[in-house]
């Protein structure tokens, strides 16, 4: 399981500076963003190697109090395996299935169309539903190109260490 970092600030707009800063500074990847019930508190939980998530909490922390609206900051470096199941930090909640699915008959019934300006406006439940569904896909499928980027560096790094070791002798 990866290291979890976590950075709560006063205010969306200053949650988004912070995840921001954090994923410029280090190689971490945000797993949420979670907006509490009170006083405007929001909570980056940013995932990724123990190093990294520090680097990347340091920054956080630091611009959030450069806003004067940090509430608090923590890094766990090694959490347990059962801690995915309370919070989202790995790919427990990306396989927890999707809300109830909806037939095309009660999804057509659910939609609200309006139109403004020639533009129209869909809102519906099942349009949400069915994009939740869709990002564990689209995670699955990053996860697999930076696990390829990974593997062409490492052996990349393997053929240059045996060249050198060649070129020594």
């Amino acid at each position: 399981m990866k290291s979890l970092g976590l950075v709560e600030v006063i205010g969306l707009t200053n949650a988004i500076f912070v995840a921001d800063a954090m994923v410029k500074t280090a190689n971490v990847e945000v797993g949420d963003v979670e907006i509490t019930r009170g006083f405007g508190y929001v909570t980056v939980k940013v995932l990724g190697d123990v190093g990294a998530v520090n680097a990347a909490v340091s920054a956080g922390k630091s611009v959030a109090m450069d806003l004067n609206k940090l509430v608090s900051a923590k890094v766990i470096a090694r959490p347990h395996g059962d801690t995915d199941k309370v919070f989202l930090i790995d790919e427990a909640k990306n396989k927890k299935p999707a809300n109830k699915k909806v037939s095309s008959k009660n999804r057509a019934a659910k939609t609200k169309t309006t139109k403004t300006n020639g533009r129209k406006n869909v809102n519906s439940k099942a349009e949400v539903v069915n994009k939740k569904a869709e990002e564990p896909k689209k995670v699955e499928k990053i996860e697999q190109k930076v696990e390829n980027i990974d593997n062409k560096k490492e052996t990349k790094a393997v053929a240059k260490v045996s060249q050198n070791s060649n070129s020594q002798k």
